[in-house]
Formats: C-alpha cells, sequence, structure tokens
C-alpha cells in the first residue's frame, strides 16, 4: 500500500480540526466522581476481583497503555498528549468511544471488563461488552421479524464494546449477513457511542491504520470510513501478559 504524503493545505486543515474537536471536548467534559489516584485504586482492586491477579505495571509500555484510558474515562486534557493515542489518523475527542487495537494478550479485553465493572453505576460512562461472535450467535437465533426488531434494538441502544472484531463469522440466518456491519454502521447513523476491541490483521502487525484500511476487504470501506469518526484510537503495546 503506497503512502501518499499530504499536502501541507491538508495538514494544516487537520491540525485545525484538531484543535476545534479538543476544546469541544473540553468544554462539555463532566465533573467525575473519582479523582485520579481514587479511580487507580478503584481499578487495581477490581481488576484482581474479577480476573484473580494483580494488575502488572512494572513494563514502561504498560504504563504507556493504561494511560490514556484512564485519562480518557478521567476526562482528563492529559489524554490529548498521550503517545499511544493516534491523534495523526483520528482528531481525540471525550465524545468518540474508543478503538483498542493491538496484539493477542496485551491485556486489551481484562482491562476494558475492569472499567466496565467500575463504571456499571456510572451512567455517563456505563457500557455493556459482547463478544463478536455472540452478536452473530444472537442474529442467527432470530426468527421472525419481531425477534429481528428486538435484536437491532439490543444492539443499537445504550453505550457498547465489541470484543474481537474481525474474529467472527458471516451470519447465515435465510441468507449471509456480515451483521457487525449493519450494527456498528446503525450505531453511527443514530450517533451511539460505541467501543471496539481488535487485534492486527495478518501482515500489519505495526500498522494500525494499515490494519484499518484492511478491514474494508471484510466489511465495506463505508465501515472503515466511519472508524475515523467515531473512534479515538489507541494502540496497546508489548508482550503478551498470558505468557
Amino acid at each position: 500500500m503506497k503512502n501518499i504524503k499530504p499536502h501541507q493545505k491538508n495538514l494544516d486543515i487537520y491540525e485545525q480540526i484538531k484543535q476545534n474537536t479538543k476544546q469541544s471536548s473540553i468544554e462539555t467534559k463532566r465533573q467525575h466522581p473519582y479523582s485520579k489516584v481514587d479511580l487507580w485504586k478503584a481499578f487495581q482492586k477490581e481488576y484482581l476481583i474479577l480476573h484473580s491477579k494483580t494488575f502488572l505495571y512494572n513494563d514502561d509500555n504498560v504504563i504507556k497503555n493504561i494511560k490514556p484510558l484512564f485519562c480518557y474515562f478521567l476526562e482528563s486534557d492529559a489524554f490529548f498528549e498521550c503517545r499511544h493515542l493516534r491523534t495523526d489518523i483520528s482528531a481525540p475527542s471525550f465524545k468518540k468511544g474508543l478503538l483498542l487495537f493491538g496484539n493477542v494478550g496485551v491485556g486489551k479485553s481484562h482491562i476494558m471488563q475492569t472499567f466496565q465493572s467500575l463504571f456499571a453505576k456510572y451512567q455517563p460512562h456505563r457500557f455493556t461488552m459482547t463478544p463478536t461472535h455472540e452478536v452473530v450467535d444472537k442474529y442467527e437465533a432470530t426468527k421472525s421479524p419481531e425477534d429481528r426488531n428486538h435484536f437491532y434494538k439490543t444492539f443499537t441502544n445504550g453505550t457498547i464494546l465489541f470484543d474481537d472484531l474481525n474474529s467472527e463469522k458471516v451470519a447465515n440466518n435465510f441468507g449471509h449477513v456480515n451483521i457487525m456491519k449493519e450494527v456498528i454502521l446503525r450505531r453511527c447513523t443514530l450517533n451511539k457511542k460505541t467501543h471496539l476491541i481488535m487485534n492486527p490483521l495478518p501482515g500489519f502487525e505495526d500498522d494500525t491504520n494499515g490494519s484499518l484500511l484492511k478491514l474494508g476487504d471484510n466489511y465495506d470501506q463505508r465501515m472503515v470510513d466511519r472508524f475515523y469518526e467515531m473512534f479515538n484510537i489507541i494502540e496497546l503495546k508489548g508482550k503478551s501478559m498470558r505468557r
């Protein structure tokens, strides 16, 4: 895939968009129930309860991985300067959801399960979490128009994190349907905050934007183009924590 160097005029326009987005986010951020210290203590405690192990943060990459997530949920101005936040391809905003991109085992799902539990009673950050393969299974289980209406109502309301995007099969229910594409596009149209977790595509392990563009092969480019509008793109790096 050939990289095309953007014109300076386009770079200037994008920088202005980033600044406008940042300012809008700062002006509309909410009072948070946790301080920075309190959230860190609560996170460590909840992580241990949920996963029966201590969250290890002695690796420099782990600190850089977790910082943008904490800053995002705290709605801290420091979020906009986090190293693993890809501000070069998506203008960051507290109004957008999170797209966590990283290799298998770096802790993406465990970290977000912990935040899900912590914010279960705090409506502004409350979200549910569903593996993409379960979305496919539930769609395939629908038998009637009423079932399908209930399905779409379930997956297009509230804030949802879809885990392991691009691992799911194409749904087969009276014809083949790429149901995750349909769900994400509907949520975008309805302006529903969405979070995603995904692993890099083969051959694009160190190229986040390349992986995103390659998703167009399995979904379509229209959906991928919406990602830059919908998500703060965050790279989680480092070795697998499962070893």
